[in-house]
């Protein structure tokens, strides 16, 4: 699963 660092105020990197 690839989700959008914008989408993610944790980990701001995309991740699988």
């Amino acid at each position: 699963m690839a989700a959008p660092f914008l989408s993610s105020p944790f980990q701001p990197y995309v991740y699988e």
